[in-house]
């Protein structure tokens, strides 16, 4: 990936971060439900077929996790929200 797409992907992801975050709920769903599926289709039932498809995933809150420290805008997104405490800290006692 170029650095240029690394720079416009970490904008998109700290300006638009609510439908970045949809997007990435909806890509985990769907590959939940195609691995679920997938284990209907081999015969478990539905309510296995799930269980087998989110062991098989792992927590899909670390991969998101790994996803978001992946895009390489978590430093900038760690700044702000350290920059905003620190505004909100100096608002309440200036001296």
């Amino acid at each position: 990936m170029s650095a240029s797409r690394k720079v416009l992907g970490a904008l998109r992801a700290l300006l638009f971060r609510n439908s970045v975050e949809r997007e990435l709920d909806n890509e985990f769903t769907f590959h939940l439900e195609q691995e679920t599926k997938k284990n209907i289709a081999l015969g478990m039932n539905a309510k296995e077929a799930r269980r087998v498809a989110l062991m098989a995933f792992g927590s899909i809150d670390v991969a998101k996790e790994a996803h978001r420290d992946g895009r390489g805008s978590r430093w900038l997104e760690d700044f702000l929200i350290d920059a905003r405490l620190a505004l909100r800290s100096v608002r309440r006692n200036p001296g």
